[in-house]
C-alpha cells in the first residue's frame, strides 16, 4: 500500500515523495503482511484482528468479517462510519475490544505508533500481565519501524517492515500463504461462479432488522441493483437508500439519504458494502448485517412471525426520518 503520509524521499517506508500518484484509497490491495496474517488465522494461530485502519484490506486478503473488529470505522460497512478524533466508538465494538484485552494470551502490534488510542489497551493489558508473570500470558510483540512508548514492556520488539518480518515468520512456521490474484480481486466462496444478478442470499439466518437468529428465523438479503436498503446501526441507523451497482472489485455500491450535521437538507451519499458480507450472511457468522432490505407489508411476507424484526426496523426508520 503506498504510504501517502510519508512525504520524504528518505522515508524508511520506501514510499515517500510519491503521494501524487496515489489515486483513491479504495483501490488499495492487501500486502504480503495481510496475506500472512490471514494464513495465521486459517491455521488457528490468530484468533482476532483489531483494525485501526478503515480500508477493508484484511477482508480483501480473505479474512472473514466475523474475525475483525474495525474499531475506528470501516469504508465497507455503512453501519460503521469512520469515527473522527472527537467522535465516540461504537458500543458493541468497544465491548469486544475490552474482551479481547482481557482474554488475549499474546498480542502482535503491527505498524502502529501506539500513541494513545483506545485500541492500545489490547497491547498494554497483556504486556502488564506478562510482566507480572501470571503464568499464562505471553505479553506483546511490537513490529514497526519507529519506537513506541510501550517498547520496554513488550516481550519482543522487532524493528522492520511488516512484510519482511511476517514473510520470515511464515517461512519459519511453514504456513501456506496465498499469492495475490493476478488481474483480478479476492472472490468470496459464496460468489464463485455467480454474476452480479446473483448478489442475493436466500434463507439467511437473520430477522428483518439484520439481527442473527438461532430460532429458525430466516430472511432474504438482496443486494442486487435497485434493491431498497436500510442501515441497521451506527450513527445513521434507519437511513434509507438503494443499491447502485458494483464497483470495479465487485463490492456493492449504495447511496443513502443521510442527515447533515445541521440543517434539513438530506443529500444522497455514496457508501459501499464489501462483498465479503455476503459470505458471512450465507453462513450466519456475523452478528448483524450492516444493511437490510426495506420489508414489504405483512401480506407480502407470507407467514409473519410474532417478532420478525420488521417493527424494530420501522422504529429505526421513523426515528431517523424525524427532524433534527
Amino acid at each position: 500500500i503506498q504510504d501517502y503520509a510519508s512525504q520524504s524521499d528518505r522515508s524508511l517506508s520506501g514510499s515517500g515523495g510519491d503521494a501524487s500518484s496515489f489515486r483513491s484509497p479504495m483501490c488499495a490491495q492487501p500486502t504480503a503482511a495481510h496475506r500472512v496474517l490471514v494464513a495465521l488465522y486459517r491455521s488457528g494461530k490468530l484468533k482476532r484482528w483489531i483494525n485501526q485502519n478503515h480500508d477493508g484490506l484484511p477482508q480483501k486478503a480473505g479474512l472473514p468479517q466475523e474475525a475483525i473488529n474495525e474499531i475506528h470505522g470501516a469504508w465497507y460497512s455503512p453501519d460503521n462510519p469512520v469515527i473522527p478524533m472527537t467522535g465516540c466508538l461504537r458500543d458493541d465494538l468497544f465491548d469486544d475490544l475490552q474482551r479481547c484485552e482481557r482474554e488475549a494470551d499474546l498480542v502482535i502490534a503491527l505498524g502502529t505508533s501506539l500513541c494513545g488510542m483506545n485500541a492500545d489497551q489490547v497491547v498494554v493489558g497483556p504486556s502488564k500481565r506478562a510482566l507480572q508473570d501470571d503464568g499464562k500470558t505471553l505479553g506483546s510483540v511490537i513490529i514497526s519501524l519507529q519506537q513506541t512508548v510501550h517498547d520496554e514492556a513488550s516481550t519482543l520488539r522487532l524493528f522492520g517492515r511488516c512484510d519482511d518480518v511476517l514473510l520470515a515468520l511464515a517461512e519459519r512456521l511453514g504456513l501456506h500463504v496465498e499469492e495475490p490474484p493476478i488481474a483480478t480481486y479476492y472472490m468470496p466462496e459464496f460468489l464463485l461462479g455467480k454474476s452480479e444478478d446473483e448478489y442475493i442470499v436466500h434463507s439467511a439466518p437473520y430477522d428483518l432488522s439484520g439481527k442473527r437468529c438461532g430460532d429458525g428465523t430466516t430472511s432474504t438479503w438482496d443486494l442486487r441493483e435497485g434493491s431498497d436498503l436500510v442501515i441497521t446501526g451506527g450513527m445513521h441507523a434507519g437511513a434509507v437508500g438503494e443499491v447502485d451497482g458494483l464497483d470495479r472489485e465487485g463490492n456493492v455500491k449504495c447511496r443513502f439519504k443521510l442527515k447533515p450535521k445541521s440543517g434539513k437538507l438530506r443529500a444522497w451519499v455514496p457508501l459501499v458494502v464489501g462483498r465479503w458480507w455476503l459470505e458471512g450472511a450465507s453462513k450466519g457468522t456475523v452478528d448483524r448485517l450492516p444493511v437490510v432490505n426495506v420489508p414489504g407489508p405483512p401480506s407480502a411476507r407470507g407467514e409473519v412471525l410474532e417478532d420478525d424484526g420488521a417493527a424494530a426496523l420501522q422504529q429505526l426508520i421513523d426515528a431517523y426520518a424525524a427532524p433534527n
